[in-house]
């Protein structure tokens, strides 16, 4: 299954065609997709796409920690950066802006410690102990609430990946119509529009005031404000009674209800009481809550 999205907001033509494991469907579009669960570094995570333009894979952000994905011309790079710190990018030299599908991934390899690019069947350290070693620890971009965004300023097709799911159940906000890729079989002949270099980041200062998502737009930012927190800038404060909490059905649980509880037979019975989460460790013989802020104790009580 593919979502279509319509990118009218950066080129004149074309769209992003994201694929899916679910029946037919139609829904709203917009500039991207939010994934409601942030991405671990330590975990395998990639997609697939087909471009003739390129531009913005993936990426994830939080509190001044970003990282990126992004075909450009003749390259695929990772840039990242950290609180008050300039932003760095590591490449691939490698052409995949000609209307095919190419597979980009980030791997963690735990001996000797190293995360890796992948394209294709080609991959390269970025990162290690001795060299770029921040990436080897996630620090807040990995925290709750970091905002993941799949084909934000990209014109092209992506296939969901390990860790990038376009489930109903991981999206925030479903900006995408279900179908099949519309793009021709064509070369790319007309090139003026392909990407050369990485699209700004617009959410680079934090204009959003840590009170809310920022998304990066090709021209512009936006703030999704969290919770009591309103303005351009989220810089408006309603005080705590502006605040919500979410009493989740059985089987999730989450900030948002957007996670699902575990199957395993242990956890089927739902022993973690408050909204908490239960998982059966590898190798574990039993199961662990994970409370949420102010619980603890193992059923949570």
């Amino acid at each position: 299954m593919y979502g279509i999205l319509h990118r009218q907001d950066v080129f004149h033509q074309g769209c992003v065609v994201i694929t899916f494991a679910q029946s037919e469907a139609a829904t709203p579009l917009g500039p991207s997709d939010r994934l409601s669960r942030p991405i671990s570094l330590k975990q395998l995570v990639g997609l697939s796409y087909r471009t003739c333009v390129g531009g913005e894979l993936f990426s994830q952000r939080s509190e001044g920690y970003t990282l990126h994905v992004t075909a450009l011309y003749e390259q695929v790079v990772v840039s990242w950066s950290r609180p008050g710190q300039p932003q760095r990018e590591v490449g691939i030299a490698k052409e995949t802006l000609d209307n095919r599908w190419h597979w980009v991934a980030l791997k963690y390899r735990h001996n000797p410690p190293a995360l890796l690019l992948e394209v294709d069947r080609e991959s390269q350290v970025i990162s290690n102990v001795r060299w770029n070693g921040e990436l080897l620890s996630a620090g807040a971009l990995e925290a709750n609430g970091a905002v993941v965004l799949v084909g934000n300023v990209f014109s092209g097709c992506l296939h969901e990946g390990p860790q990038l799911k376009f489930h109903a159940a991981y999206l925030l906000q479903t900006n995408v119509r279900f179908g099949h890729c519309p793009l021709t079989t064509d070369e790319c002949k007309d090139r003026k529009d392909v990407l050369r270099i990485p699209p700004k980041d617009h959410c680079y200062n934090e204009p959003c005031l840590r009170h809310g998502a920022c998304i990066s737009r090709h021209d512009r930012y936006e703030c999704h404000c969290s919770a009591r927190y309103s303005g351009n800038n989220c810089e408006v404060d309603a005080d705590t009674r502006g605040d919500y909490t979410c009493l989740c059905p059985k089987h999730y649980h989450g900030m948002y209800c957007e996670l699902e509880d575990s199957l395993d037979p242990q956890c089927v019975a739902g022993p973690c009481r408050n909204n908490g989460s239960c998982s059966v460790p590898t190798g574990a013989d039993s199961y662990v809550c994970d409370c949420l802020p102010g619980n603890s104790f193992k059923h949570v009580f």
